[in-house]
Formats: structure tokens, C-alpha cells, sequence
């Protein structure tokens, strides 16, 4: 596999990794791989990233495995020298993966799955679309999340006729912020609240300079992708899912 694509894809899909321990698949980066196509995946139930390439990957059968993310974040910082164009070997079995070139070799153990079914958690039905210049949104998002709970990091977004606000409220320190940015957004007007820090992540990984998001109700999960005027300059299929937080009565 190309070296870009592997550290590209692992990018888009290591931020997602659960932290409990208890659900050992979920602290490991799903790999999908086929004869013209390959992806990673990975969720904590609360955000997730999803990134899927189209190529050639010389594989015999449609193939899938669950890799710590410490093996594949490791392997980024090794290739961080690496020429544009370099490939890098893969190698599977039940138990073992094996990264190698003529450098370096790099064998993991697997985590055994299954991994759960995650595509059940991408909503199909999303109604309420807007597309947002990203640098504008992200910058607004992190001067008002200054003043956002420290423990929730609860922003409140009401999406109305061509524009976002961002909002938040604080009692404990008797604070507020608020902030507008334009948006290609018409219909019912939408308010929905969001971890700020998870809403950055995903915006810091994004490299589009417009996103995209689809949404349903206040309770249901919010999908970002990066958005393209033309379809043809899209390289990958990149899917960030993030869940809603309540929004306390004082904010509404």
C-alpha cells in the first residue's frame, strides 16, 4: 500500500479509538481490505472516523482485521521521512500483522473482534444540511468554547438561514459567549449542542476547505464531511460522525 494512503487513512481514523478497556475491539482501528478497495474505522460510541480508498491491492479474498492504534500511530512516525510514492508491504495472518520494507519491519499482535457493526450508527436520514467555510467555523467554535464547561465543553450551534451560531452559556462562572458564521443552510432553523473538543478534532483533521454536515434531531448523531465543488476531486470517501450533547434548559 502506498505510504501516503496508510498514514492518510490512519489520521482519519485514530482519533475515534475507545478508551475502555472493557470493550477491547472498540481500542482498536477497524482495516477493511478488497481487490479495489480499502478502509479504517474506529468509534468509542461517542465520534467516528471512517475513511475508504479506492485502488489495487493485490489480495486474493476480501480481508478485515483490528490493529492497535499504538502500532499504527508508531508506524506513522517511522515513515515520517518517507519519499511521496513509497509503499510499504502488508502482511496478515490470524493472529499477526506484519509491516516491513527495506528498512524497517514492524509486527503487531491483532485485537481479536469482531468489530461491531458501525455502519448501523451512521444515520441515513439526514434532512437538515449545511455547508460551512472550515477555518471560519473552527475559529469561532475555539474563541466561545473558551468559556464552555470544563467537564462537557458544551456548545450549543442553532443553524437558521445562511449562517451558524455558536453559543455558550456558563453559570457556574457567570459567562457567556456568542458568535455568527455564514453557512449554505435554508429551512427549519436547527439547534443542537456539541463537545467543542471533539468538534475540533474532526475539523483539525479535515483538509477541505469547506465541510459539511447532516443532521435529524437534537438527539441525533451529526455527520462532517469534507465538502467538493466537484466530485472528481474527491481521493477518498471520508464519513466523521459525532453524537450530540443535551442542551441544559438554561442554554435553550
Amino acid at each position: 500500500i502506498d505510504v501516503n494512503t496508510l498514514k492518510e487513512m490512519i489520521v482519519k481514523s485514530s482519533f475515534a479509538v475507545s478508551k475502555d478497556e472493557s470493550r477491547t475491539c472498540l481500542c482498536g482501528i477497524y482495516w477493511n481490505v478488497e481487490l479495489k478497495n480499502t478502509g479504517m474505522v474506529a468509534t468509542d460510541g461517542h465520534r467516528l472516523g471512517s475513511t475508504f480508498v479506492n485502488g489495487n491491492y493485490a489480495v486474493s479474498e476480501k480481508t478485515s482485521m483490528i490493529v492497535a492504534p499504538k502500532t499504527l500511530l508508531h508506524l506513522i512516525r517511522v515513515l515520517e521521512s518517507a519519499e511521496s510514492g513509497s509503499v510499504i508491504s502488508v502482511i496478515k495472518d490470524d493472529k499477526y500483522i506484519l509491516f516491513s520494507n527495506d528498512k524497517i519491519k514492524i509486527c503487531s499482535k491483532l485485537i481479536e473482534g469482531p468489530y461491531p457493526d458501525y455502519d448501523k450508527a451512521i444515520p441515513k436520514n439526514n434532512p437538515k444540511k449545511a455547508i460551512i467555510e472550515k477555518s471560519q467555523f473552527l475559529e469561532a467554535v475555539k474563541r466561545v468554547s473558551v468559556l464552555s464547561n470544563q467537564k462537557t465543553h458544551l456548545v450549543k450551534c442553532i443553524f437558521k438561514d445562511e449562517e451558524v451560531e455558536i453559543s455558550v452559556f456558563n453559570r457556574d462562572i457567570g459567562g457567556e459567549a456568542q458568535e455568527k458564521v455564514s453557512a449554505e443552510y435554508s429551512g427549519e432553523q436547527h439547534t443542537i449542542g456539541f463537545n467543542a473538543l471533539y468538534l475540533l478534532e474532526i475539523m483539525n483533521i479535515i483538509k477541505q476547505p469547506k465541510i459539511r454536515m447532516e443532521m435529524n434531531t437534537q438527539i441525533s448523531a451529526c455527520l462532517i464531511f469534507p465538502h467538493f465543488d466537484k466530485e472528481e476531486d474527491k481521493k477518498s470517501d471520508d464519513t466523521f460522525l459525532i453524537m450530540p450533547l443535551r442542551i441544559m434548559e438554561e442554554m435553550q
